[in-house]
């Protein structure tokens, strides 16, 4: 218990000692260190020497450092009493710790610091990222430069990095140092797009190029067109939107495949929505034209950045009227030829809505159907509706024909 009590009392005075301060228990103060250092550098070849003390005691010298512990043998050279300190220890820069024990009782203790080794070009590791950021003055790249000896060892803080930067032609050059291991700089955005290149250089030693690209950043408010052959609601052909050349606050045209999401509000208060990717800083984007007579408010946008201007897009109406006859019995109804502006048949896929109702009002059924060759044929077959009064309303491209009927 006395053993270890005085162990802990050794090890707070080695705590609070000096380097180069030698620490002995009483009853030991013959036993010195020959040739004290404060500091060595790293790799450094380091004897210890002591006197007051005989090889063949049976002590040793115990070590640590942040590469590990060892127990090294004294030996008696040149009339004196010396330990070599191994190269993997001294090879890692920070404190090392000695002490000379004998009988498991600490007889001498002390400790030393080895530098890191900045007599040769270091070695340099260098992190930028992100690698990609928008134009403005807000958004930024961080280079970090970790500058190490030969032994992989830190420098010491304070040592001088010269960090450069270019784009368009211009560099900069700014010296930083180095800080808990690390030099460091914030490499901002400017105003235009391309790319930004970096470099450092430490103590003779030159990094490889790194690159960080400009995007444009989100675009602005801008305008929308229309395109179409005729103004007609034929349910045939194709109108197509178009944006102007997207740019953003800084005149820069925005990234190819750019979202542009043009939302159409129709008469009905129904809404539709068609999508278009930029190419060059344009969107474009198409559909078909209604059936019927309609009336568009056409707005464009990219998500969560811009808005666009309205427009107003009128359809007339293309089929002024159309036939329904009926067979013998009445229990086939033909609808067409339906026909548009032109007179001419119009194309598949003009949808006819028939409703059927009873003598009383009552509504029975719904059919739905498409034109072929301007053409649709209902059937209504005994099984589900027998003889007797019906009025049947027909709807083809906004229009609405009431017929009565007697079922045979």
């Amino acid at each position: 218990m006395k053993r270890i009590y005085a162990l802990c009392i050794v090890l707070m005075l080695v705590a609070c000692k000096k380097v180069g301060e030698p620490v002995a228990l009483a009853g030991q103060l013959s036993m010195q260190w020959a040739n004290p250092i404060d500091s060595v550098r790293a790799g450094a070849s380091v004897r210890l020497s002591f006197t007051g003390i005989d090889s063949d005691t049976g002590a040793s010298v115990y070590i640590s450092n942040a590469y590990g512990t060892a127990v090294l043998p004294l030996k008696k050279e040149q009339g004196r009493v010396q330990c070599i300190i191994p190269q993997n220890f001294t090879r890692k820069a920070g404190p090392l710790h000695w002490k000379i024990m004998q009988n498991k009782e600490v007889m001498l203790a002390n400790s030393f610091t080895i530098l890191p080794d900045n007599r040769i070009s270091p070695h340099v590791e260098t992190y930028f990222g992100p690698r990609s950021i928008t134009v403005g003055e807000r958004d930024f790249s961080m280079l970090v430069v970790i500058p190490t000896d030969s032994f992989d060892n830190s420098l010491l803080a304070g040592t001088p990095v010269t960090i450069k930067s270019e784009f368009e032609n211009k560099v900069e050059s700014t010296e930083a140092r180095t800080a808990d291991f690390i030099a460091w700089k914030n490499i901002y955005a400017k105003k235009t797009v391309g790319r930004i290149l970096v470099s450092a250089s430490c103590l003779g030693t030159d990094t490889k190029e790194l690159t960080t690209i400009l995007f444009p950043a989100n675009a602005e408010t801008f305008e929308i067109t229309y395109q179409r052959n005729h103004s007609y609601a034929d349910g045939n052909q194709i109108i197509s939107f178009q944006t102007d050349i997207l740019k953003d606050r800084y005149g820069n045209v925005v990234s190819d495949g750019t979202l542009v999401t043009f939302l159409i509000a129709n008469s009905n208060g129904g809404h539709l929505k068609t999508t278009g990717l930029s190419i060059g800083g344009i969107a474009k984007a198409s559909l078909l034209h209604p059936a019927e007579k309609e009336q568009w408010e056409v707005t464009a946008f990219v998500t969560g950045a811009a808005k666009s201007n309205t427009i107003s897009v009128a359809f007339e109406q293309a089929i002024s009227d159309f036939e329904v006859s009926f067979s013998e019995g009445r229990r086939t109804v033909t609808v067409g030829p339906v026909k548009s502006f032109m007179n001419q048949i119009v194309p598949d896929g003009i949808a006819v809505i028939l409703s059927i109702y009873d003598s009383d009002g009552k509504h029975l059924d719904t059919k739905k159907k498409t034109t072929k060759k301007g053409i649709c044929l209902f059937k209504l077959p005994s099984e589900y509706f027998k003889n007797g009064s019906y009025r049947l309303d027909v709807r083809a491209a906004g229009m609405l024909k009431t017929h009565r009927i007697e079922l045979e």
